[in-house]
């Protein structure tokens, strides 16, 4: 019998030979790298190295995912020969800049571009708290008179600690002014900062039931500042705020900043709170033992992620923890994470692969619970799925064992041929591997077929897969 078809894809591809019922799988190998930084990092070699276009965007992308690390090539960017790299550089740093940033910001309020010098002059403000007065359109001369304002004010920061009024903002009873105090602390680091900032948000642990949707940016900007800040002291603040059903979602974001073992296993103990339990995905038992009315839409839950324990997800797809307490607590929680995705057909069909689903992935892989939580759907289905005598890397171990494996494929390219003789095998795989991501990778096996020994031919289409996976 042989196994005959066209493989053209943008992959490897790779025929293995296993004892047992024949199987399709798309397999790809655990990934070492969280999707966040992942996709981060994939957004700063674009804004260092790619087209004018993309360097843009790539920049723009960065301050929408408030990744600190970019700071110095986001400062670099600054003196991009493209305007609107520039400007998006500055409106970047504006969410992701820290103390470094200031000076170079200050000077871009002199760029040639007036939409850079508009776009430096908001970043300043989000950074400092401060609102110099600047006129991006007017003359020259004006323009630098007020410019020399700014940078006046940061000749005058003290390098520990916090100028006066900074420390005004954080300690007024007006939530915008409080917020603005705390982005600056944030940025400016110390231990006074944080001290500052834990006594302007503390009292709000115990409030669940702010009606004051103003209070949401006070205490938004002071968790994110705290985390930032990577200090000790910030830490149990952090976790008394995960404690908070109104606030949880913005100390896991907190926590996910600050990282270390401590924080994981406080996002993972406090998961299980405000997760769907696992049995919601069968029975349809969906609210979580602690949800909060914002939190709380008109319609079945199960068609959306719930804000708090996504936010927790996704902060602990960000930690590297590893101690073995940690690793046994993601276990656990496992089934939860599974049943936290939205019941979105056409999201899983139709549209590319979204952010929670990426993040659900590399924790479930990180727990090494995919294959089990698999089998168990599958089995509530009322289709247990057949299992081979041996997992595949115990028995396809060797070389010999993969009659083919091609080359990467690239669009344009020919397909190659494959033709392989099956006789006596009883699985047979078709696993397609990604090459450094999967985006944009397509896979054909064109006119895949078996063929017995009197010529008999049955299509690839035409058979039952044991599974098709995508891992």
């Amino acid at each position: 019998m042989k196994f005959k078809t066209f493989a053209a894809c943008m992959t490897f591809a790779t025929l293995l030979c296993v004892p047992g019922a024949w199987t399709a799988r798309a397999a790809a190998p655990l990934r070492e790298t969280d999707p966040y930084s992942l996709e981060a990092g994939r957004m700063v070699d674009l804004l260092q190295s790619g087209q004018g276009a993309h360097r843009a965007r790539a920049a723009e992308a960065l301050g929408y995912m408030r990744y600190y690390p970019a700071e110095a090539a986001l400062i670099a960017a600054l003196n991009d020969d493209r305007a609107d790299v520039r400007r998006n550089a500055a409106l970047s740093l504006g969410w992701c800049g820290g103390r470094e940033s200031l000076l170079p910001l200050a000077q871009r309020l002199e760029d040639d571009d007036w939409n850079v010098r508009q776009s430096a002059w908001v970043a300043l403000n989000s950074l400092s708290g401060m609102q110099f007065p600047f006129d991006a359109l007017a003359e020259p001369g004006f323009r630098t008179s007020q410019a020399d304002t700014w940078r006046a004010w940061l000749a005058a920061l003290p390098e520990n600690g916090l100028p006066p009024e900074v420390v005004a903002l954080l300690a007024s009873e007006d939530h915008y002014e409080a917020e603005r105090g705390a982005r600056a602390a944030g940025v400016l680091g110390g231990r006074e900062a944080v001290e500052r900032i834990i006594e302007s948000v503390e009292r709000w642990t115990e409030i669940e039931d702010e009606e004051d949707a103003e209070a949401k940016w006070r205490v938004q900007g002071a968790l994110r500042a705290l985390g930032r800040s990577g200090r000790p002291e910030a830490l149990p603040v952090l976790v008394q705020f995960l404690d908070n059903q109104q606030w949880a979602r913005y100390a896991a974001d907190g926590l996910g900043d600050f990282g270390g073992e401590e924080a994981a296993a406080a996002l993972l103990d406090a998961f299980p709170q405000y997760a769907r339990d696992a049995s919601s995905i069968f029975s349809g038992s969906v609210i979580p033992s602690r949800l909060h009315p914002s939190d709380r839409g008109r319609f079945d839950s199960r068609d959306r992620v719930l804000a708090a324990p996504y936010a927790i997800a996704f902060s602990l797809s960000r930690l590297p923890f590893e101690s073995p307490e940690n690793m046994e607590r993601l276990r656990r929680v496992s089934p939860q994470l599974a049943a936290q995705l939205p019941l979105d057909i056409d999201g899983l069909v139709v549209y590319e692969e979204e952010p929670h689903q990426r993040i659900v992935r590399h924790l479930l892989e990180r727990a090494e619970a995919t294959q089990w939580l698999l089998d168990a759907a599958f089995s509530e289905l009322g289709q247990p799925r057949a299992r081979a005598t041996g997992a595949i890397m115990d028995v396809c171990n060797e070389e010999d064992d993969i009659p083919f494996r091609s080359p990467v494929l690239r669009g344009g390219e020919e397909a190659h041929r494959v033709e392989v003789d099956i006789t006596g095998w009883q699985h047979l795989y078709l696993v397609l591997d990604e090459v450094e991501d999967y985006y944009h990778d397509r896979a054909n096996w064109a006119e895949a077929r078996v063929v017995d020994a009197d010529g008999a031919v049955v299509y690839l289409d035409e058979m039952a897969p044991v599974t098709a996976t995508q891992q």
